[in-house]
């Protein structure tokens, strides 16, 4: 029997819907992911429409600051090699049975150390200063390969401080460019026309539902789901089998931004 989770809920009557809006890119989610694409899309002229569950004066970013990538600038100026990028994609591919999309992977080696040199664009050199990177200074190469499966020095140390004051810049830079965030709401499914996803319905804090249509897309960035017990049985199928008690805790997101892709055709 399929699991629940897939099952997409019913949609919303007409009549129901209070108000519609328009935007070039909406955005599911104001953490790590979907501060930056606001910043990101609004800097590239983009009308932008952001949507959080939490209240803003509840808003904070998961995580500790630690970034992994390669290729940055501030990585090559504390003295890590450059990597090669095909390498590390295969590697990457290696580790997971090549169940990741080869292109998305591509995008990121490519594309994450520049991505990690904007992201601390707005830190001062004193802030950057105080960043590390694990395995620096170096007791070997930079590069360590056991068995088939190779590390790489590049994770860096943010800092929870230097992590909130990056982030909150980006939120303040998308606003500035005119991002529109919407505190306390919560998705309730995709919008598609012939088969393309052209909006998102969504309910406010008051309970009305509303409508935010996307002329370029909907960017899904609300976490991941390691707080759904029913998507981590089914989807981590290695780990749910060294679980003693085949249970799952409940101590992440819940999924619901990739709820919504799969409701709307994603695999």
């Amino acid at each position: 029997m399929e699991n629940s989770w897939r099952t997409p809920p019913r949609q919303i009557p007409e009549e129901q819907i209070s108000r519609t809006m328009q935007a070039d890119v909406v955005i599911l989610g104001g953490g790590q992911a979907g501060t930056c694409a606001a910043r990101a899309a609004a800097e590239a002229g983009a009308k932008v429409v952001v949507l959080e569950k939490t209240a803003e004066s509840r808003h904070r970013y998961n995580g500790g600051g630690q970034i992994g990538h390669i290729n940055s600038d501030f990585l090559r100026s504390r003295g890590v090699p450059r990597a090669d990028v095909v390498e590390f994609v295969n590697d990457w591919q290696l580790r997971n049975n090549n169940r990741s999309n080869t292109a998305l992977i591509f995008q990121y080696a490519r594309n994450c150390g520049r991505c990690f040199d904007w992201l601390i664009e707005p830190l001062t050199e004193q802030q950057k200063q105080r960043m590390t990177i694990r395995q620096m200074p170096l007791q070997g190469p930079a590069k360590v390969t056991v068995s088939g499966i190779s590390t790489w020095v590049g994770c860096v140390v943010m800092g929870l401080d230097n992590q909130t004051l990056a982030l909150d810049y980006a939120l303040e830079r998308s606003r500035e460019l005119g991002a529109q965030w919407l505190w306390e709401v919560t998705a309730q499914y995709l919008e598609q026309e012939n088969g393309v996803v052209t909006g998102i319905v969504a309910k406010d804090a008051s309970g009305a539902f509303f409508r935010v249509r996307a002329a370029k897309g909907v960017l899904l960035a609300s976490g991941d789901f390691s707080g759904n017990p029913e998507m981590c049985r089914e989807l981590l199928t290695e780990t749910v089998d060294l679980l003693p008690d085949k249970k799952w805790g409940t101590h992440g997101c819940d999924g619901l931004g990739i709820r919504l892709g799969v409701w709307a055709g994603g695999r």
